[in-house]
């Protein structure tokens, strides 16, 4: 019979105190959005969840910025983005050649 890993929750609960949970043990707050891991000190730790993701700030930075890479996706749909020849950039393809990765 396989084991059942239980994760604690709270809906309440945001930003848990320390030596809630035991080390290596998981809790999610609802109240937060954080899921959360004990360590060795006793402290709970931030580890992922969707607040995590929610407060990363990616304007402005998308991939037609960089300066390796095609200025617009402009005329590019149903195409595959690959690694140039000489390895320093990418760009649009319209199919692979047969080679392999």
């Amino acid at each position: 019979m396989p084991n059942i890993i239980k994760i604690k929750y709270s809906a309440a609960t945001a930003n848990p105190a320390d030596n809630t949970f035991q080390r290596g043990e998981l809790g999610y707050s609802e109240a937060d959005g954080y899921l959360y891991i004990g360590n060795t000190a006793g402290q709970s730790v931030k580890i992922g969840g969707a607040a995590m993701v929610a407060g990363i700030d990616i304007s402005g930075h998308g991939l037609t910025e960089l300066a390796d890479v095609p200025d617009a996706y402009t005329g590019m749909g149903g195409r595959l983005l690959v690694v140039n020849a000489g390895a320093t950039g990418i760009e649009f393809a319209s199919a692979l050649d047969g080679g392999s990765f």
